[in-house]
């Protein structure tokens, strides 16, 4: 239904379209009764990614954003294309998505995603970055105080100086 309502132009397939991802998004973020596992979420995401290879951009974009609000460790390939995705929207959800996600794939992906064509994803992959733990991202967002966009570069600062609260923090509560 969503695909149908992905290829139809008309302004009523535009509501009919933000509705069923709205529904496709609280089903995969509300528990169900006592059986809250990941099945809604997994189920979602499933529902979702069937149609992943032929998607139009809102569908890539629902993909991006569900797994933005359960986490997509379980849905790593998934991501992957995500954040490679075509359009610059799909590939800034796929960032904000991994900056949920935890482990190595999760640096490695957002570190790649600070070398983006488009402005708002290396900034969203800075702030990730600047959020996360990774001992290496001081480095690479280093990098980004060069990048031409000035909102770029002022998200690296941003993302460094939070890098740098966060360990100052921890040593003084270790100490």
């Amino acid at each position: 239904r969503l695909q149908l309502a992905t290829e139809d132009s008309e302004p009523e397939a535009e509501e009919e379209r933000a509705a069923l991802i709205d529904a496709l998004v609280k089903i995969a973020t509300t528990p169900i009764g006592s059986c809250a596992s990941e099945a809604g979420p997994n189920l979602a995401i499933d529902l979702l990614a069937a149609s992943f290879e032929t998607a139009a951009e809102p569908v890539r974009l629902a993909i991006a954003r569900v797994l933005g609000e359960v986490g997509g460790r379980h849905h790593a390939t998934l991501m992957a294309l995500l954040v490679q995705d075509p359009s610059p929207a799909v590939r800034r959800a796929a960032v904000g998505a991994l900056a949920q996600t935890p482990g190595a794939a999760r640096s490695e992906a957002l570190r790649l995603a600070l070398a983006d064509e488009a402005g708002p994803v290396r900034m969203a992959a800075a702030a990730a970055l600047g959020a996360g733990d990774d001992p290496g991202a001081l480095d690479a967002l280093a990098r980004l105080l060069c990048d031409e966009d000035v909102e770029v570069r002022a998200a690296a600062v941003r993302a460094i100086a939070e890098s740098q609260h966060r360990s100052a923090a921890d040593v003084a509560e270790s100490a």
